[in-house]
């Protein structure tokens, strides 16, 4: 298996020595950051956080965009700061270009950050 990099600090990716090894590294630096800037921090410095936010986004995408654009939308796909819509219903798709900077600032509200800042419509 090939190591896994916290910082300068290498371990191994074996699951339950990673779990471990994580546990303890955050617990270490435990006076430094409470527990949410810590595992932030483990996001951003390893590169997960825009894959947690697409994530997040699709898991949530009902609340954010509301019940009928959820259940007419195929699939999200977050690339950077451009969040692909897929739907296959040529008025919503309408309804979504004409939408795209007020859906955009509705998902930057909802993650309290800016997330989006296009949206293209397929």
């Amino acid at each position: 298996m090939l190591p896994y990099k916290i910082g300068n600090n290498q371990f191994s990716t074996n699951p339950s020595s990673l779990i471990t090894n994580i546990k303890t590294y955050l617990c270490r630096h435990m006076g430094q950051y409470s527990i949410g800037d810590a595992l932030k921090l483990l996001m951003e410095k390893n590169g997960w956080k825009p894959k947690a936010v697409e994530l997040r986004l699709r898991d949530e995408w009902e609340q954010i965009a509301g019940k009928t654009i959820a259940k007419y939308t195929r699939n999200l796909y977050l690339s950077g700061a451009t969040l692909t819509i897929y739907t296959d219903v040529a008025a919503l798709k309408q309804e979504l270009l004409l939408a795209k900077p007020q859906l955009a600032a509705t998902i930057n509200e909802y993650f309290g950050e800016e997330v989006v800042r296009e949206i293209n419509i397929k």
